[in-house]
Formats: structure tokens, C-alpha cells, sequence
């Protein structure tokens, strides 16, 4: 056993300067992961993503204000869609209260027309005989 202690190399380092040698050794191992860059690098990363951010925040600004003026327009053209179809409605039941034989007699009365005796109807069938013929009494 006193051989081995002989081979030995003698350290005459306190505990303190020991823990640090070691630590050295064991951070050797590690490879160096800081970041030695120029100084103006990462504050031209940091302008540049936030430009990017800026622009596509301005981007989507932009695009929610176009959304909202369409869908403005969208809504005022429904409301001019639903007076056009109830003008158009208002105006075909007019037309049709018009059309309707009571109003026409009254207004033929009021024209002073007054109904036929004896009617005669035009026969528009095909046949040989002139014009004058067709129409029977």
C-alpha cells in the first residue's frame, strides 16, 4: 500500500481551488454556446420583427375596415332591395285591383261607353272565304 501512495501525485491544493479546477475540466467539455455577434445585430432582428408585425397589423386593419364598409353597403342595399320589392308588390295589386272587371265597368260607365246589344265575334280559324265573310252576327 505504500507503493501505490508513492506513485501517486501529491495535490496541495485547498478544497476550494480544487472545486474550481474541476468545474473548469467539466465545463470544458461543454463547447462555448455564447453569442458573440455585433452589437447593432440583434437590435436590426429586433426592428426588423417588428416591422413585420406593424406591417401585418396595418395589413389587417386595413382589410377589417374594407370588411366593414362592405358589409355597410351590403345592409343598405338589403334595406333598398326590401322597399324596391314592397314598392313593386304596392304596384302589382294596384294593377290587379284595376284589371279587375268591376273596375273596368265603372270606369267604361264613366267613359260613357255603354254595354253591347247584340255582340259579334271574329272567327280567326282558317278558311277560304274573304275577310268580310268571317264575322258572323
Amino acid at each position: 500500500m505504500m507503493a501505490l501512495r508513492n506513485l501517486t501525485p501529491r495535490v496541495d491544493l485547498s478544497p476550494r481551488k480544487l472545486t474550481q479546477q474541476s468545474t473548469k475540466a467539466l465545463l470544458k467539455i461543454v463547447p462555448d454556446l455564447s453569442v458573440d455577434s455585433a452589437p447593432g445585430t440583434s437590435k436590426a432582428f429586433v426592428g426588423f420583427i417588428m416591422g413585420i408585425f406593424g406591417i401585418g397589423f396595418a395589413a389587417l386593419l386595413t382589410i377589417n375596415t374594407l370588411l366593414t364598409q362592405d358589409a355597410i353597403k351590403i345592409q343598405s342595399l338589403k334595406i333598398e332591395s326590401l322597399a324596391i320589392n314592397e314598392n313593386r308588390e304596392a304596384i302589382i295589386k294596384e294593377v290587379e285591383r284595376l284589371a279587375s272587371p268591376e273596375e273596368l265597368a265603372a270606369a267604361a260607365i264613366a267613359l260613357r261607353m255603354r254595354p253591347a246589344q247584340s255582340p259579334q265575334f271574329l272567327n280567326l280559324g282558317v278558311s277560304n272565304k274573304p275577310a268580310e265573310l268571317a264575322i258572323k252576327p
